[in-house]
């Protein structure tokens, strides 16, 4: 596993890649961003798992995650 810059808590820890239109509802198409594990967990934890958003709504979840807004 390589090691990046999270792009939430700015701290150099292993990667996962965090689609950001869900993989369950989008097959994986769309933009990714680059999360330690922890915070993909916390950024997981915020999206319904069941009911599809709209894709501005994921991409407002989001910028709303990275920007400290929730």
């Amino acid at each position: 596993m390589c090691k990046i810059l999270c792009g939430k808590c700015k701290e150099i820890r292993p990667g996962t890649k965090h689609h950001i239109f869900p993989r369950r509802f989008y097959g994986g198409i769309g933009a990714i961003l680059w999360l330690c594990r922890k915070c993909h967990d916390a950024l997981e934890k915020l999206i319904p798992q069941h009911t599809p958003l709209q894709k501005d709504e994921y991409i407002q979840l989001a910028r709303e995650f990275l920007e400290d807004r929730q």
